[in-house]
């Protein structure tokens, strides 16, 4: 329930900031492992700021974790780091942890909505990926 109530306040923040907000389930998946969240939520706002809301994000940092934002003509390059405690590990750290991020990086082409998701956790050597079609709003 906390999940959808996270979504509303984007969808109506963004709508208010003049932005584009991107709900993106992951319907094709290249999943290896978890890393990659079943549903992302990308906000870029005219301001200038840009964040990112998932599972992971809001299970680990209490909620949207801010987007380094390039550019490629229509494709916005995205890349973010979600800080993992060390409480979410067993024993206390993952046994293949060098550190306790995952770092994430996406294409989104903002005409199409097309997004592809990449994530490199630490130690891991097969990197979770994921893509979709996302809802503009």
């Amino acid at each position: 329930m906390r999940g959808l109530a996270v979504v509303m306040c984007l969808i109506a923040g963004s709508a208010q900031a003049g932005g584009m907000l991107f709900d993106c389930q992951m319907h094709d998946s290249l999943k290896r492992g978890d890393w990659v969240a079943q549903r992302l939520l990308v906000d870029l706002n005219r301001s200038g700021q840009a964040d990112v809301t998932d599972s992971h994000t809001v299970g680990y940092t209490g909620g949207p974790v801010p987007l380094r934002v390039g550019r490629e003509g229509d494709v916005a390059l995205l890349n973010w780091t979600v800080d993992i405690p060390d409480d979410a590990f067993v024993n206390g750290k993952h046994p293949l942890a060098l550190k306790t991020e995952v770092e994430y990086r996406a294409r989104l082409n903002v005409k199409t909505g097309k997004i592809t998701v990449r994530a490199m956790a630490p130690g891991v050597q097969d990197r979770a990926a994921g893509r979709c079609q996302a809802q503009r709003y």
